[in-house]
């Protein structure tokens, strides 16, 4: 039983950082989409408001949402930039270089594999921008 049950753990704990990653991953998407629904969702909102009042006429509510969506979907177009999944390139959390002298550059051995994650982040981006 207590197998079955750290397998079940496991099996939810894995379920999770894929869900996280794959969110993480499409953020950029998921706002483009919700821009793309904007005009549906006020249609179906405005129209459901008027069949709910026995067809009469009134305007407020579905003026607020197209503001609401375009301010989600911006702020999930920032967010996939934080993540280094948007549209701007990838800024690195810290510099990984120090210049001692003129001509001396030193790399801290316990960053090499941040600035290798690194460098596939920026090789991601100029492939998504047809330059690699």
């Amino acid at each position: 039983m207590k197998i079955l049950l750290n397998s079940l753990k496991n099996g939810l704990r894995d379920l999770y950082h894929e869900l996280t990653y794959y969110i993480k991953s499409n953020l950029k998407v998921l706002g483009f989409i919700l821009l793309i629904s904007n005009p549906y969702v006020t249609l179906i909102y405005g129209y459901s408001l008027i069949v709910r009042r026995n067809w009469e006429i009134r305007f407020g509510g579905e003026l607020l949402i197209p503001i609401i969506m375009f301010i989600a979907s911006y702020l999930l177009s920032t967010l996939a930039n934080t993540y280094n999944k948007g549209s701007s390139v990838p800024v690195p959390a810290r510099r990984f270089t120090e210049v001692i002298d003129d001509n001396d550059i030193v790399i801290n051995q316990d960053d090499i594999q941040e600035i290798i994650l690194y460098l596939n982040e920026v090789e991601n981006y100029l492939e998504r921008k047809g330059k690699l």
